[in-house]
């Protein structure tokens, strides 16, 4: 920052005080007439009546938040007042409030939660006003309250609290409130009401699927390509030898189980192994190629509150994770080549 009035760096024209007292503007005059430049002069600013400055920090006290929780506080940081927002505590009827200074605010505003909670008396003012400074000579100057920097435990955050200071809210307050998760052991247990009608369904949900295909029912996956649409046929991904041996366990569990088979289908896709949540892998199939040329079908989704009037007063909810879902459906008869995946051993469908 370079001042156009006197040329030192660190400030601009507006604040130099070395042409504070005399300010130059140029005329525009009419052609032919000598241009002249017209000096004004302006008295010098007298800076003894604002140089005195009253400090002041933030109040302290009960502050209006839910509360604290005791944790390992966070390393100091001595840039902490370039990068957060200047923030700061003040008493409104004996309550200490929370309150952010924006510097491209024009107004000194208050949320109407604020007003509520501390039940502050409102009426509209007979004649309106603009807010205005209430000392209008002399500046304050208000240190931020390094506090305000951690998280307060308002929206999801939590305010960190060391443990001498946790100590002494609990001396002053005589009281502990600790939330705790407990983890349930064993497993999920099936609701008295509901235990005859697993019982007298059990064989709806086997622990392990049978050995061979599902009957035929109503309605089989149909797959319908769109006419004159080029076929796939992809390379295998490239694995190392551990992910082959593991894809091809899978593969081979799979055909003893007579859920897939051999193929000599021309179109093919992928097969590749993804991480799941308790470090084992799952064995896909990227079939991105087949959905792009694959006629799809409209079918009427339920509309979600229509779904939430349905379930209006039931006290009983449960959910079905279906194992190994999609060899639960089998595939209509003369549709399984369009199904054909390749790894590093074969043709599988």
């Amino acid at each position: 920052m370079k001042c156009f009035g006197c040329g030192e760096v660190g400030h601009r024209q507006s604040e130099c005080r070395k042409t504070a007292g005399k300010k130059t503007f140029f005329v525009d005059t009419k052609e032919g007439e000598d241009e002249d430049v017209e000096e004004v002069e302006y008295p010098e600013f007298d800076s003894e009546e604002v140089v005195k400055k009253e400090v002041m920090t933030g109040d302290t006290g009960t502050a209006l938040v839910v509360g604290r929780s005791c944790l390992t506080p966070k390393i100091a940081d001595d840039n902490w007042l370039r990068h957060n927002i200047f923030q700061s505590t003040c008493t409104v009827l004996g309550k200490v409030c929370r309150f952010v200074i924006d510097a491209g605010s024009c107004e000194n505003i208050v949320s109407a939660e604020v007003v509520k909670k501390l039940g502050l008396k409102t009426e509209k003012h007979p004649k309106p006003y603009k807010l205005a400074w209430l000392k209008k000579r002399g500046e304050i100057v208000l240190v931020p309250n390094r506090e305000m920097e951690k998280p307060t435990s308002m929206g999801g955050e939590t305010k960190l609290l060391s443990l001498a200071r946790f100590e002494e809210e609990v001396d002053e307050s005589q009281s502990i409130y600790v939330l705790i998760g407990k983890k349930v052991a064993g497993e999920a247990t099936i609701p008295t009401v509901a235990a005859p009608v697993a019982v007298k369904y059990m064989d709806v949900f086997p622990d392990e699927l049978p050995d061979s295909l599902l009957p035929l029912r109503d309605i089989q996956h149909r797959i319908d390509l769109e006419p004159g649409a080029t076929l796939s046929n992809r390379p295998h991904y490239r694995m190392s030898p551990g992910e082959h041996e593991k894809l091809r366990r899978q593969v081979e569990e799979l055909l003893a189980r007579g859920h897939i088979r051999e193929s000599l289908s021309p179109c093919t896709v992928p097969a590749l192994l993804m991480p799941k949540k308790d470090g084992s892998w799952r064995m896909c199939v990227d079939s991105r190629v087949i959905n792009r040329i694959t006629v799809r079908y409209r079918f009427l989704i339920p509309r979600l509150d229509d779904l939430l009037d349905q379930v209006s007063g039931a006290t009983v909810f449960t959910k079905l994770d279906l194992k190994s879902g999609y060899h639960q459906i089998r595939i209509r008869p003369g549709d399984e080549w369009k199904t054909a995946f390749k790894t590093h051993e074969g043709l599988y469908e």
